[in-house]
């Protein structure tokens, strides 16, 4: 039994009832979850089509230069401690 559950008085077999209704509970909220999240993935592919992609890549490439420019700017900083003066 868990520390908390324990160090709350929770009965074994309340507690054992609880953890087996949450975890079945979860398992088929994110099964269904995956399966909705695939079929609308499906459908947003054959309706976007290069779209999406062409976007995704946009995304990526927003990403990547903005780790660039925090870098840069870290190392800047780290060169010169003082800052503009």
């Amino acid at each position: 039994m868990p520390g908390l559950a324990g160090l709350s008085g929770i009965p074994h077999r309340a507690f054992t009832v609880a953890n087996l209704a949450g975890g079945v509970l979860w398992a088929v909220a994110v099964t269904l979850l995956g399966y909705l999240a695939g079929a609308s993935f499906r459908l947003l592919e054959r309706r976007l089509g290069w779209g999406g992609e062409a976007l995704l890549a946009l995304v990526v490439l927003l990403v990547v230069v903005r780790v660039v420019r925090a870098r840069r700017a870290a190392r800047r900083e780290r060169a010169d401690p003082a800052g503009p003066r």
